[in-house]
């Protein structure tokens, strides 16, 4: 043990009921894969029996040196060997760098900006880790704990490694270095004497990782039923362990108003077992319904007021892995939902009150890859790749007529350093109702992104992209939303811009 290691830790061996040594456990598994990929390689009947059976074939990401699961097995090494320690370093926004430890803040500016920044708390930072002390050690938590958080809007960038100088025979200690983002933004903007924008944003408040979002517009004119000269739009979100987030929200503009609470933890990590979701939602506006047939006032507005509450619990099943020394990263998710709708006021005979209950069932497959300068500018990313099928069925309980709900998903993500970036996405979803299959408030949509390579000119990095997103929708209702009529279920488990934008609920 290295002199800054700390005191041996005690023989439990020979403890009752303790565990086996876990130096031995991984000795013993290497020795057992290391026969049989041998005993593969003879040509007897039952060696080639054995090879038709077992594949220790190198993955492609391997050879081209690329890893798809951000698994960096230099540290295979320390398997199983138990976390002694966990030491986190926070660095601010300004100077500094994760890569070069010799690098300061050297200019005013530099100076100035972290002095008006507050660090990640440590505790933040210990929170998004998927391993404690006296854990044993999996080097895939190490790579996922980076890429976790990376994943927050508070950290620029992150490195999960173990400390060589001070790791033994039993025993590793862990460290983790991550760089802030400057987590203050504000936006003014004049329009005229007496009307203007005013903003306020802040990823990471007091270092907690808390976010609170304001816009406030002043001096609006507007005429009509339910006109106002200002407009508000807030949001707090609060991170809690296990991966747990809690948000409220509020809007009051014009002809709307909505507030609303969620807590929800998502499918976060490849191993991720349970997800799910609670919010609660109240909206108040006018809907446009109907022409009055002046040119004064074309439109004629009704109101619209009503509440939801929408619960929703998933479970990712792992599959068995016939292919030794590799994980099978294909899951089985299986989820359902219940969403009820209450209305106060209807514009129209089309709004009724309705319990629905959903179920689904998916497949998904996801890996990461790390890239630079795809959705972000310099920081390192995690691109997300892989396949997703997805099919939803339900029942909606309603005052009129009960009717059935049928929704599709496909998409999958594909990465090359030379070929670039690939992402597509289609959903189907429809309501049913009646022997006569009347299709009602339906959505087909679809999307498209593709970057190109990064192409190197001199000094001077660029690459191309195309974004093309469309919706088709089926029997729609007056005043209904995108977002109300595709009823999205939590089997969506990966998505190009995860780490960086909030998906609609």
């Amino acid at each position: 043990m290295g002199p800054n290691a700390g005191p041996p830790l005690p023989d439990t061996t020979r403890l009752p009921g303790a565990r086996p040594d876990s130096l031995r456990r991984r000795f013993d598994q290497e020795r057992m894969l290391n026969s049989l990929k041998a005993y593969t390689k003879r040509k007897t009947i039952a060696g080639k029996a054995a090879s038709a059976l077992f594949n220790f074939t190198e993955r492609r990401e391997d050879q081209a040196g690329l890893d798809a699961t951000l698994l960096d097995r230099q540290y295979d090494r320390h398997n199983y060997k138990v976390i002694r320690r966990i030491d986190v370093r926070t660095l601010d926004a300004f100077g500094y760098s994760i890569s070069d430890s010799t690098r300061i803040p050297r200019n005013i500016l530099e100076k100035a900006g972290n002095t008006f920044h507050i660090k990640t708390n440590k505790a933040r930072v210990r929170q998004v880790l998927l391993f404690r002390e006296g854990d044993e050690l999996e080097p895939q938590d190490l790579a996922e704990s980076e890429r976790l958080l990376r994943q927050t809007s508070e950290i620029l960038d992150a490195r999960v490694f173990v400390n060589e100088r001070t790791s033994s025979a039993d025993s590793v200690d862990v460290l983790v270095i991550t760089k802030d983002v400057f987590s203050l933004s504000g936006t003014f903007q004049l329009r005229d004497v007496e009307a203007g924008i005013i903003g306020l944003r802040d990823v990471n408040f007091l270092g907690l990782g808390h976010q609170f979002r304001n816009r406030y517009e002043y001096g609006r004119s507007f005429n009509g039923p339910g006109g106002q000269t200002w407009r508000y739009d807030g949001s707090y979100l609060v991170p809690f362990r296990n991966f747990v987030y809690g948000q409220a929200r509020y809007r009051n503009e014009t002809r709307n108003r909505e507030a609303g609470v969620r807590f929800s933890r998502d499918f976060y990590s490849v191993n991720t077992q349970y997800a799910g979701a609670l919010s609660y939602d109240f909206v108040d506006r006018l809907v446009a319904t109907r022409g009055s047939g002046t040119a004064e006032d074309p439109y004629v507005f009704d109101p619209l007021r009503y509440n939801m509450q929408d619960a929703w619990l998933g479970r990712a099943l792992r599959l068995k892995s016939y292919d030794l020394g590799y994980e099978n990263p294909g899951r089985v998710i299986v989820s359902g939902r219940v969403i009820r709708t209450n209305y106060a006021q209807k514009p129209t005979v089309d709004y009724f009150n309705a319990n629905l209950v959903l179920g689904t069932v998916g497949y998904s497959i996801r890996r990461y890859y790390k890239d630079k300068y795809l959705f972000g500018f310099g920081r390192t990313e995690d691109i997300p790749t892989g396949t997703l099928l997805s099919l939803t069925t339900g029942y909606e309980f309603n005052e009129v007529a009960n009717r059935r709900y049928y929704g599709l998903r496909m998409a999958y993500a594909g990465y090359h350093p030379q070929r670039g970036y690939l992402y597509l996405n289609g959903e189907f979803g429809s309501y049913l109702r009646g022997r006569d299959n009347d299709w009602q408030q339906g959505l087909v949509s679809g999307e498209l992104l593709y970057f190109t390579r990064l192409y190197h000119t001199g000094n001077y990095q660029w690459r191309h992209f195309f974004w093309q997103r469309s919706s088709l929708g089926l029997n729609r209702r007056p005043g209904s939303s995108r977002s109300a009529l595709m009823v999205k279920t939590a089997c969506a488990v990966f998505s190009p811009r995860a780490c960086y934008w909030v998906p609609a609920a």
